[in-house]
């Protein structure tokens, strides 16, 4: 098949592809040690510190807008409130400042909120 001029193609020498795939494979193990990959992984570890903290902050602040709102809507519900000349006339209901919901219960008029007033005072 082949002359004494040609050669037959050179067959791979699975030993040293063994062995060459072993020295890879122990040597990518060893690029986490590479410090631009360990200054990387610090890093992002501090974005979700700071992730986690923003998350708490924003959750203050939400609790914080609700009672700046309740306050605000309880303020002008006093005045509005306090106009009120006729007993019958309904009242504009304060918000409960942790929630800034509606306050369950609240009187729906002055004259409920006078018997409100003489059932507190009888206690």
């Amino acid at each position: 098949m082949y002359t004494d001029q040609q050669q037959p193609p050179r067959q791979p020498d699975m030993d040293r592809v063994e062995n060459g795939m072993k020295i890879i494979a122990e040597e990518i193990g060893n690029i986490v040690n590479i410090p631009a990959i360990q200054d990387a992984r610090r890093i992002t570890e501090a974005i979700h510190d700071m992730n986690t903290r923003l998350d708490g902050m924003n959750d203050q602040l939400k609790s914080l807008r609700q009672q700046l709102d309740a306050s605000n809507h309880n303020q002008s519900a006093r005045v509005f409130n306090n106009r009120l000349r006729d007993g019958c006339q309904q009242l504009t209901p304060f918000r409960d400042p942790r929630t800034n919901g509606v306050i369950v219960g609240f009187p729906v008029t002055g004259d409920a909120l006078k018997e409100l007033s003489s059932e507190s005072a009888s206690y």
